[in-house]
This record gives structure tokens, C-alpha cells and sequence, in this order.
């Protein structure tokens, strides 16, 4: 069992990772990035990781780079899909695959369905949680005529 001031090192050391992956996201990071900023061993900081948040620290990571390109799809029209993709480390293909693995829609309908639900009076907004002691984003919609809530975390 551990004593107190280590779970609060622990919890310090992940959100510090977690941190470090949100400021590091449009950048090409990997698992060995986020242990090294947190000087400890890349197996030691994902075993950590992954008994304090149940997800792994890799899928971490390309889940918030997935959410990220989603936000990118709406707000930054300009830019095709293949060059949001390509800012996150995919070829087309693979993201589109990942994507719609991930958010249940295609990155295509998910742009088209942003603009439609803009028109629908669907406010998105990107938000922040508190998930099992560490802060995440994700992805949010408000029907403000309905006053209810949908999420991509």
C-alpha cells in the first residue's frame, strides 16, 4: 500500500505528463518525449499512467491529437483534411480510419455536421474534465434548445 505522499508524487508526475502532452500536441511527441520531460523510464511512467487513468499513455496521446484534429476540422475550414490529418502524423487514409474509429463519423461528415449543427444552434466547445483525479479535453456539444449535453472524451 502506498503512503500518502507517494500517490501525491504520482498524481503529480501524470499531471505533469498530461500537461506536457497538451502544450506538446501539434507537435510529432512520443511516449519517450512525455517520460524523458518526466525524467523517468518510458515503462515505468506508462505502468504508472495506465494504473492511474485506465488508459495507456500512447492512446493518450493520439486520443487528444484525434480531438484535437477534430477541433481543427471546425474551426479551420481553409485547410483540407489531408493537412489536418498530415499536422497530426497521418497519411489520409490513416486518419480517416482512426477518426472515425475513434468519433464514430467520418473526418468529411464530421466537418459537414459541424456546420450543420452551428446552424441547428449547436454550441461546441472544447472543455476540460477532472477524470479520475487528472484533467483531460475533450470535445463538447450544447443543444441550447434542449439544455443537454454530448461528449468525445
Amino acid at each position: 500500500m502506498e503512503d500518502k505522499e507517494s500517490i501525491t508524487i504520482r498524481k503529480a508526475v501524470i499531471n505533469q505528463a498530461i500537461n506536457y502532452i497538451f502544450e506538446h500536441i501539434d507537435e510529432d511527441i512520443t511516449v519517450e518525449d512525455v517520460a524523458k520531460y518526466c525524467s523517468y523510464s518510458k515503462y515505468h511512467l506508462t505502468r504508472m499512467f495506465k494504473e492511474d487513468t485506465d488508459e495507456a499513455l500512447y492512446q493518450f496521446i493520439k486520443r487528444v491529437r484525434l480531438e484535437r484534429s477534430a477541433w481543427r476540422l471546425k474551426v479551420e475550414k481553409e485547410r483540407s483534411i489531408t493537412e489536418i490529418g498530415e499536422t497530426y502524423g497521418y497519411s489520409s487514409s490513416n486518419f480517416a480510419t482512426a477518426f472515425k474509429k475513434h468519433l464514430d463519423i467520418s473526418p468529411a461528415d464530421y466537418r459537414r455536421s459541424s456546420e450543420q449543427m452551428v446552424e441547428d444552434r449547436l454550441a461546441w466547445s472544447c472543455c476540460c474534465i477532472c477524470m479520475h483525479g487528472f484533467w483531460t479535453v475533450g470535445i463538447m456539444s450544447v443543444d441550447q434548445k434542449k439544455k443537454t449535453f454530448k461528449g468525445g472524451f
